[in-house]
């Protein structure tokens, strides 16, 4: 007997020890689920409870977990909102859920948004990871309400305010709709939620395979303070996805990505459909590629980003603060400066080399020859300009070239396009030389001197 006992006790032991590692697998969560028990669900509530109560609450639902249960018609009522602290908690939800009756009129899906809504604000749990699961048909149909527009259909306007927050505290939402639903689809859309169709007489084994695994989450990480648009609109969008909770790859579809500023309006910016692939305890990096309008004006525009996923799987927050930056002509060619400053660089050299060559063509180099006495190297060299006029000068036998007309000045030089014009002052010191106006350069002159001397001189390039 005693044997018995201590065995007894080891099995015990070995099985609170099993207890609390499960309990442990995960931080505590929110769970939370909303059912439609409207007439038009009589033929889902049974694959509903089933899920419910064999599947959710013996699999998923660990000690420390908050559920919410909440069933809505033309009201919304909380047969369960529990934190879960023993198998007698358990068991108090599963009675409530095993008396769940479709069986209703009418159906208001925005007041049990509301009610959702305001409930979990109530429990202060921002820190922890939310799950919602909706099940409905997707029809509104209670006419009172407010959210019930004219024709029939959900007032998403009077529900921003819920799904703007829903969306940016990172709560994971996933519709199953019965049948299918446009509308549903659209609040799924705007929730940043997943839409997912179920047979209109699911069983529970097939709301267990489309429910995507609670507990488990695919939350961002790390997310871009700027995201920078270059040349033609194009972008990358950064993120670090973190997979947790999970027991399986999840494979998520992003349909669409919208961007809300008031500076820009609301733009539709995911260039293609993005598709990617993450493991369980995965940390992975991925680049998204965007597409802005090319005409957006360059400059910053601070918005939030919503994301759409046509997938069972998504990531979380769905709706991120950001600031896009639409770079300049300079910031997306940098090059241009730079570029530019050689370019003038180069023009202001070729413009001074046209001037050097411009000047040089214009300049004409001779030599004054004397036949008789002739001048010192480098003295005998002159220049003169096209159209600039200078005068050959003597004195005492000596010849010299200069730029003002003097007593002493025998002719006048005037430069042309490689030529010099001789124009004769005094024909009395040069009587052999008749009015010579036409180049004189390579011409052989005889000068009678002021001393009475004649003496030859020649101009040559």
């Amino acid at each position: 007997m005693k044997k018995l006992t201590n065995l007894t006790l080891v099995i015990i032991f070995f099985i609170v020890l099993g207890g609390i590692s499960f309990a442990d697998e995960r931080p505590p969560i929110d769970i939370m689920m909303a059912v439609d028990v409207s007439n038009s669900m009589a033929q889902e509530i049974e694959a509903v409870k089933d899920y419910i109560n064999n599947e959710l609450l013996e699999n998923y639902v660990q000690i420390g977990d908050y559920l919410l249960i909440i069933m809505f018609y033309a009201t919304t009522e909380v047969p369960v909102a529990i934190s879960i602290q023993s198998e007698a908690d358990l068991q108090t939800a599963k009675q409530a859920v095993a008396g769940l009756q479709a069986n209703h009129d009418w159906t208001d899906i925005g007041n049990a948004l509301d009610v959702l809504k305001l409930h979990m604000d109530a429990q202060s749990t921002d820190q922890r990871d939310k799950f919602l699961i909706i099940i409905t048909d997707g029809e509104q149909t209670a006419p009172w309400s407010k959210y019930t527009t004219p024709d029939g259909s959900l007032n998403h306007e009077l529900l921003q305010n819920a799904y703007t927050e829903i969306a940016k505290e990172g709560w994971k939402v996933q519709f199953l709709v019965s049948g299918g639903s446009d509308m549903i689809k659209e609040m799924a859309e705007k929730i940043s939620g997943t839409y997912t169709e179920i047979s209109e007489e699911p069983t529970g084994e097939e709301l267990s395979e489309k429910i995507q695994e609670p507990g488990g989450m695919v939350k961002i990480s790390v997310q871009p303070e700027k995201v920078v648009v270059t040349h033609g609109g194009e972008a990358v969008l950064p993120l670090t996805l973190s997979c947790s909770g999970f027991t399986k790859e999840q494979s998520i579809n992003v349909n669409n990505i919208m961007f809300y500023s008031n500076k820009a309006g609301e733009l539709n910016i995911l260039k293609s459909g993005y598709e990617l692939s993450i493991q369980p305890d995965e940390t992975k990096q991925v680049e998204i590629p965007l597409q802005f309008p090319a005409a957006l004006a360059a400059g910053d525009y601070k918005g939030e980003l919503l994301f759409s996923f046509g997938s069972q799987a998504l990531f979380t927050p769905g709706r991120i603060e950001t600031q896009v930056h639409i770079n300049n002509l300079f910031e997306n060619y940098p090059w241009i400066i730079p570029v530019a400053i050689l370019v003038v660089i180069a023009l202001i050299i070729l413009i001074i080399l046209l001037i050097l060559m411009r000047s040089k063509a214009r300049t004409l180099n001779f030599k004054l020859l004397v036949e008789e006495e002739p001048l010192k190297e480098g003295k005998d060299t002159f220049s003169i300009k096209i159209g600039q006029v200078l005068y050959l000068n003597e004195s005492l036998d000596m010849f010299s070239i200069a730029a003002k007309k003097s007593l002493r000045s025998l002719a006048k030089l005037t430069g042309q396009q490689g030529a010099i014009k001789f124009e004769l002052l005094r024909e009395e010191n040069m009587p052999n030389v008749k009015k010579m106006k036409g180049n004189i350069l390579g011409e052989k002159l005889e000068v009678l001197t002021s001393s009475g001397k004649k003496m030859h001189i020649t101009m040559r390039k």
